[in-house]
């Protein structure tokens, strides 16, 4: 837990605090916005102090086990109130990890009366900043939305807690119906692989080697508000199919693209690479709106920690940054996401497009003015703090560069005859290669199969194959062996020799 916060922090400290062009910390609040003609959402929250006390004594049971464990039980009485509004609100803490109770600026849960609703919101978090990376979260969000990826609300807004002064927070929408109206979707339901048991489990063993091994398959696949599912017809039917969905391609009985929208889940995969936002793809991060019109599931952008350097593409090889609590379980979760090479080809695809696009700097230019005003307002608190598009720019040069590989293919001539060809290939590239054809001696010898990747830390796995002829290609002028293929999902051909001997291996 400790390694965890600690490396979050020393994160922003190589990538947010640099000693970039500060501003006077003591120049107030109002004169930033006035400045840059824009005004943040200010709210006031004022909590009794019998009610403040009952989330302390939560803060300070949490902070003794190690984690936040919550449940509806948590939520007190508390006053919320704006320019326009003065209403009753409930208030939890809300996060898993301690980062979000650190400091003076916790993390809350807000519930507003069902007819109430602050910017278009009915239930919503605010927290630090830094726990969902500044502006870089906001930033990854405005991209998802230009490709048509569901995404939460996320904002800024200045808060003020029992009176004290104004702090600066993040604001992010929860999983309710609003999302629907947001995002102008039909109304259905928002599905997840449930993190509870895994945390309660890991407070209740200490020794969380135990459970670990086992944290996806024993989660609970539960939909957001539950209770008014329940209690209406249709919401309930469409839940069941959902679940049913989910859970059988759990079980392996049904394949990513038979459950998912594979072109957005692919989208979001890439994506979540070049935003170096990888934290996002990790089981108990995911969440899924379930289409009731196509049946399938698709993804909404959440939870991202987006903005970190990203050196490699992540996969079922590659297992995103399996630095995490859930690490055993997201192995296996990735393996059935990328067995189907339906998704497989269309998510190396998507990398690949958006590696080599403008996308990044297209985003950034449309929304510089938002993206300077609330640097500014983050200043007041922050005061080195900065965003760059940089981290984003040199995570494309680094994914581009990788599926330009200088080799991929050992291969081996076995033997040779008038028609045919043996080749013993194998792959050194750690995704999936497509054969295709090889010259030899003059003449095209043909070959189409999918070579599985090398795995991280095994050895290279060497198989025969047998190239066939064609009698209506033309003769080839090569001097040298040559074995020619693509990286599964990209259309450019690569090549690279045919060593002219056999491989001993006994």
């Amino acid at each position: 837990m400790i390694a965890y916060f600690l490396g979050k922090n020393h994160f922003f400290g190589n990538i947010y605090y640099n000693t970039l062009n500060k501003l006077n910390a003591s120049k107030t609040l109002t004169s930033v916005l006035i400045d840059g003609g824009k005004k943040l959402n200010s709210i006031k929250i004022n909590i009794s102090p019998v009610e403040f006390q009952k989330i302390k004594n939560k803060r300070d049971s949490s902070i003794n086990i190690g984690y936040l464990i919550s449940s509806s039980q948590d939520y007190v009485n508390a006053h919320f109130e704006n320019d326009t509004q003065n209403l009753g609100i409930k208030i939890r803490l809300k996060g898993d990890n301690l980062d979000h109770l650190m400091d003076e600026k916790w993390s809350y849960r807000i519930k507003l009366n069902n007819k109430d609703n602050f910017l278009g919101m009915n239930k919503f978090s605010i927290q630090s900043p830094n726990t969902r990376c500044f502006i870089n979260e906001w930033f990854a969000f405005k991209v998802f939305e230009q490709e048509d990826i569901l995404t939460v609300k996320y904002d800024f807004i200045n808060v003020s807690i029992n009176k004290g002064s104004e702090k600066i927070y993040a604001i992010e929408e929860a999983f309710t119906s609003s999302i629907f109206n947001n995002n102008n979707l039909k109304n259905s339901v928002l599905i997840k692989f449930s993190e509870d048991l895994m945390y309660q489990e890991k407070v209740h063993l200490k020794d969380y080697t135990k459970v670990k091994d086992r944290s996806w398959e024993i989660s609970n696949i539960e939909c957001f508000q539950m209770n008014t599912v329940l209690n209406n017809d249709s919401l309930k039917k469409l839940f069941l199919e959902a679940k049913t969905l989910l859970e059988k391609f759990r079980m392996q009985k049904l394949k990513t693209s038979d459950v998912f929208d594979v072109e957005k889940l692919a989208k979001y995969y890439a994506l979540c690479n070049v935003l170096g936002a990888v934290h996002g793809l990790i089981w108990n991060n995911s969440r899924y709106y379930f289409n009731p019109s196509t049946k399938k599931l698709e993804p909404i952008a959440y939870d991202l920690n987006s903005g970190n350097i990203n050196e490699k593409i992540s996969t079922n090889n590659y297992q995103l940054n399996l630095d995490i609590e859930c690490a055993d379980g997201q192995i296996r979760f990735l393996d059935k996401l990328f067995s189907d090479t339906i998704f497989y080809k269309k998510y190396i695809s998507f990398v690949n497009q958006y590696a080599n696009s403008n996308i990044i700097n297209e985003v950034y230019y449309k929304n510089k003015n938002m993206i300077d005003f609330y640097t500014n307002c983050l200043r007041i608190e922050y005061p080195n703090y900065t965003f760059s598009k940089n981290i984003y720019i040199n995570n494309q040069k680094i994914i581009s560069n990788l599926l330009k590989p200088i080799k991929t293919i050992n291969a081996y001539l076995k033997s040779k005859s008038n028609n045919e060809i043996l080749l013993t290939l194998g792959n050194i590239y750690p995704y999936k290669i497509n054969v295709l054809y090889a010259d030899f001696e003059n003449k095209r010898y043909y070959c189409k199969t999918i070579l599985d990747e090398l795995k991280d830390n095994h050895d290279v796995k060497y198989e025969n194959y047998t190239f066939l002829i064609s009698k209506n290609d033309r003769e080839i002028i090569q001097e040298k062996p040559i074995i020619y293929y693509k990286i599964f999902g990209i259309d450019k051909i690569f090549s690279n020799e045919i060593y002219p001997y056999e491989l001993t291996l006994n």
